[in-house]
């Protein structure tokens, strides 16, 4: 499982709906800081728009 991947999981487990653009986005980042900031805020988002604040 990708770090991606992850990130999604986590999301749905809590029940944060993950549109399309943005699993696409987060497949494509080739960027393993972003990634794991994105990772991290996930564990707490409330929304979707929590990743990107």
């Amino acid at each position: 499982m990708t770090r991606a991947e992850d990130i999604v999981l986590i999301l749905e487990i809590r029940e944060i709906a993950v549109p399309d653009d943005v699993r696409a986005r987060f497949a494509t980042s080739t960027d393993l800081d972003q990634l794991a900031v994105w990772f991290d805020r996930a564990v707490k988002a409330e929304s979707i728009d929590d990743l990107f604040a």
